[in-house]
């Protein structure tokens, strides 16, 4: 129970961030040193999906609290060291990130999956960062089919998952879908492989031209799917004088 409780707390403080952020651009917008949408957003657009937001946000703490619950034997609380950690956290990124990708891609590739789940997502075609979670409640299965495989291999390989590898693991997932749904020009850019938030905004603005990655640019890459960014950077943008 103990680890199921620290993971809701660690999920409802990062949401929290999320919703704050989202509340603030959702009423005045970004600073113009930080804007960098392809699609302008329409002002207090937030407060009618709320609903939905809670609804899932709701849902996911409980299937929280019932899977740790129940499989806490498995989910030991103890620091399994750096290295561990580390391998672990990117096991679970290179499978969850490959099945969301051909999750995503599905999704718009099939109409009736489009039609009656995804849709409901890009509805916020100019998203704030809390509209990640702003779906159908089949979506986030649909787009964690990887996460699995990535559990059990860690849990075939050293026979457990511990909780610190959920933790790191759910606060970079979680982290990236806020920074990459805020429409922000922020330092993450930088960061290699990992696809920044120009990379998702501009699939916001042409749905099912491409770039259905989510945390790396790989997939998109090697499976002929990524959407050229020729647009220039916002500071290259303004005039100089």
């Amino acid at each position: 129970m103990k680890g199921a409780l620290i993971m809701c707390a660690v999920s409802a403080a990062v949401n929290l961030v999320g919703w704050l952020a989202s509340r603030h651009i959702d009423r005045v917008g970004l600073p113009k040193r930080l804007h960098d949408r392809f699609v302008e957003r329409k002002p207090n657009a937030l407060p009618p999906r709320m609903r939905r937001i809670m609804t899932n946000l709701i849902g996911q703490h409980l299937m929280i609290l019932i899977g740790f619950t129940l499989l806490e034997d498995h989910i030991p609380v103890a620091w399994p060291g750096l290295f561990t950690l580390a391998v672990q956290s990117v096991v679970l990124l290179l499978a969850d990130d490959f099945g969301f990708y051909w999750g995503h891609r599905l999704m718009h590739r099939n109409r009736t999956l489009y039609r009656r789940v995804h849709k409901i997502h890009h509805e916020a075609y100019a998203p704030v960062p809390i509209e990640y979670f702003y779906n159908h409640p089949l979506e986030p299965f649909i787009g964690s089919i990887g996460l699995m495989p990535g559990l059990a291999a860690v849990y075939l390989i050293w026979g457990n998952v511990p909780l610190w590898t959920f933790m790191i693991y759910f606060l970079w997932r979680v982290g990236h879908e806020l920074v990459i749904h805020s429409g922000a020009w922020l330092p993450t850019r930088h960061l290699p492989l990992v696809a920044p938030m120009r990379h998702h905004d501009l699939h916001h603005a042409r749905p099912h031209a491409g770039n259905y990655g989510s945390t790396l640019l790989i997939w998109d890459r090697v499976f002929g799917t990524r959407v050229p960014d020729d647009r220039p950077a916002p500071a290259e943008a303004r005039p100089t004088a």
